[in-house]
């Protein structure tokens, strides 16, 4: 999975984000027949402790093998390993 993130701070806690990504999946060495997709959407990031970010977002994604699409909810948390 390849993803690229961009963030619009809203204010120093708050931020809308705009997500592309492109998806590759199959089974073991099968790569007639893999999936693949692309897909974007949006996210709102919240800060906690100007350390911790949690982004709840939706995704459209669509199979380019099988011309379908499907909406999909997630989230990611993001915390820093290094420094303060």
């Amino acid at each position: 999975m390849a993803l690229l993130y961009t963030d619009h701070p809203l204010n120093h806690c708050l931020g809308i984000d705009m997500i592309l990504a492109a998806v590759h999946n199959q089974l073991g060495a099968d790569w007639a027949n893999a999936a693949s997709f692309i897909d974007g959407g949006f996210g709102l990031s919240r800060f906690f402790n100007n350390r911790v970010g949690f982004t709840p977002n939706v995704l459209l994604y669509f199979g380019l093998r099988t011309n379908t699409w499907a909406l999909v909810p997630g989230a990611n948390l993001g915390i820093p390993l290094e420094g303060k």
